[in-house]
Parts: structure tokens; C-alpha cells; sequence
């Protein structure tokens, strides 16, 4: 089982980070061959963005050559950093990046989702107000 370095302070929620991402790997090994291509972002990114993501990457073809560097959140928005990428690949990988402006990091909502704060997070508004309650 892989080992995610993205840390949340809630047990349920890492545990639930988890179970996504392997179940992501699990799905997709061709996308995830190697150890460290944990995804260092949210369960609503991991849903939305990421699983079309890799079925669109697999749809395409997966290169011998293909490897995930790293998939991070920076200044708000989602980074899927991969080399081998075909340009189809590195099209749909522009894509969910610009999307995920969009969609909030923690459940996935499209709905009021808003890049803000000093630390710049997407998220949605009912993600926010339970952040600050």
C-alpha cells in the first residue's frame, strides 16, 4: 500500500484520503508505477479531477516512458507534473489543472467555489464556513 505524504489533522478524513488514492492506484496502474506518486491533495480533487483525469491518460495510451513526478496543490489550483506525456495527455493534464480552479479540493463541489485566503485554497462555500466554525 502506498503511503500518502499529505497530511490532514483528522484521522477520518486521512484514512478516507487513503482509501481513495489507493483505489485510485489500484485502478490506474499504469499511471501510478512507482512509489511516491501519491497525490498531495484533497478527496474532492481525487474524485473529480484525477480519476477522469487517468482514465483519459489510459484512453490515450500510456507510453513506456510515461511516470507521475508529483501531483500537488499550488496557489489553488492542482499541478499533475508527469513525464512521457503524449501532447493528447498533456492537453487533457492542462485541462483538469484550469478545471480544478473550479471544483472544490475537499468534497468536490462545482458549486460557489471560490481561490482564496492567504494560503490560496479552492473551495467551496460550505467547505469554508465548517473550516472557520
Amino acid at each position: 500500500m502506498y503511503s500518502s505524504v499529505y497530511q490532514i489533522n483528522d484521522p477520518k478524513v486521512s484514512r478516507q484520503m487513503n482509501e481513495l488514492q489507493q483505489q485510485l492506484f489500484d485502478d490506474f496502474p499504469t499511471v501510478f508505477q512507482r512509489e511516491g506518486d501519491t497525490p498531495e491533495v484533497g478527496n474532492g480533487w481525487v474524485k473529480e479531477l484525477l480519476r477522469p483525469l487517468c482514465q483519459r491518460l489510459v484512453g490515450l495510451g500510456i507510453a513506456d516512458d510515461f511516470h507521475v513526478d508529483q501531483i500537488k496543490e499550488k496557489f489553488g489550483g492542482l499541478r499533475f507534473y508527469a513525464s512521457g506525456a503524449s501532447r493528447e495527455q498533456d492537453d487533457a493534464i492542462d485541462a483538469a489543472e484550469r478545471d480544478s480552479y473550479k471544483v472544490c479540493e475537499l468534497c468536490g463541489s462545482r458549486r460557489d467555489v471560490t481561490t482564496r485566503g492567504s494560503w490560496l485554497l479552492t473551495r467551496c462555500l460550505e467547505c469554508n464556513t465548517k473550516k472557520n466554525r
